[in-house]
């Protein structure tokens, strides 16, 4: 079973994202007043959706749990934890990413919609033994695959898209563990075909190139991604003093080569964005680069996704890497910026 040894595989682990609107910090106004070693169940979950234009249907948040809930009533997150939908009172799927009994919970849950504010669409957390059941393939039903890289390479879409690592290892990373290249070969080979074909599509990843200088890339061309149809020659190189990252997007009788800059030694949002006429790259969660190429359909997908490279791997960390068979829209990675930065979601008394 995918979860067994959770707890103690990821006790300890670090997440390396910034202070939490979720946290300790927080525990001033989170604090019950019964006596208990935390507040009673169940909290409200809020979502901070300023700034939206549309509403988003089926959107994967992240929600960080510590000083927010009675701990000692949570022994297994994935059979302990229970998300209601206030106003219609669906119960919610969700995921849990990592757990430190004395830290924190890392869950991914489905919203069924986030409209903007000032309209709200709260959940309600419930907490106790055995009263929910994790449910990661529908928290990502409108994704084609999706990689968190906390014990191994597993796809939580349900679509068995499941990597297999050779040479490279996890490690701490973005949000808790993270696929790390090391060496010159080290590279992760994903299960079955994406993009084959597909009239749009999205792929979305935290990415960290490990280089402190520019002359640590040495003159080279290090491989980030291929999948040999596709999406080719994905690799870091130079222009104009900078490190950018290239992948060959193609389709039948069309190619765009849309190469973003990115910062050395630092981690970074990357979305590339097919939405049926135009290829959009998103860095942070904002538009950087588009490409009106027209409308097609990719190219086909002549082999399996391939992160890293067999001769020249890029020295890198991935973490949180998704595929989806829809374009993404603006507000949609705005949204998922905010949220797996943990400034989305608070908690309140219900």
């Amino acid at each position: 079973m995918r979860y067994a040894g959770l707890a103690t595989l990821l006790l300890g682990c670090g997440f390396s994202v910034g202070s939490s609107t979720t946290g300790d910090a927080d525990a001033g106004p989170d604090t019950g007043s019964d006596g208990s070693d935390g507040p009673s169940s169940p909290r409200k979950l809020v979502f901070d959706t300023t700034g939206l234009t549309t509403t988003l249907d089926d959107v994967p948040v992240l929600v960080t749990i510590a000083a927010q809930i009675d701990r000692g009533k949570v022994v297994d997150p994935h059979t302990d934890l229970k998300f209601v939908d206030q106003a219609t009172g669906e119960v919610l799927p969700f995921e849990v990413e990592a757990y430190n009994p004395t830290g924190e919970i890392v869950v991914w849950l489905r919203v069924p919609h986030l409209a903007p504010a000032p309209a709200q669409s709260p959940v309600l957390l419930h907490f106790g033994s055995r009263i929910g059941m994790a449910d990661p393939a529908n928290v990502w039903k409108t994704d084609e695959s999706v990689h968190h890289f906390a014990l191994d390479a597993t796809d939580s879409s349900g679509h068995n898209h499941d990597g297999t690592l050779i040479g490279a290892s996890l490690a701490p990373g973005y949000l808790g563990n993270a696929l790390v290249f090391d060496g010159m070969t080290d590279r992760a080979t994903f299960a079955g075909q994406t993009f084959d074909q597909w009239d749009r599509g999205t792929l979305e990843m935290w990415l960290r190139p490990k280089y402190s200088l520019i002359s640590d890339l040495g003159g080279l061309q290090p491989g980030v991604l291929d999948n040999g149809g596709s999406l080719g020659l994905g690799r870091f190189y130079v222009v104009g003093g900078a490190m950018v990252f290239q992948i060959d997007v193609r389709w039948t009788g069309a190619a765009s080569f849309l190469h973003p800059e990115l910062p050395l030694n630092a981690w970074s949002h990357l979305a590339w964005v097919y939405d049926g006429s135009k290829l959009r790259v998103y860095v942070n969660g904002v538009e950087a680069l588009a490409d009106s190429v027209g409308t097609h359909n990719f190219s086909v997908t002549i082999g399996s996704l391939v992160l890293g490279s067999s001769t020249q791997a890029a020295k890198m960390e991935i973490d949180e890497l998704r595929i989806s068979k829809r374009s993404r829209s603006a507000d949609w990675m705005k949204l998922q910026q905010r949220s797996m930065t943990r400034a989305l979601v608070t908690f309140t008394d219900p």
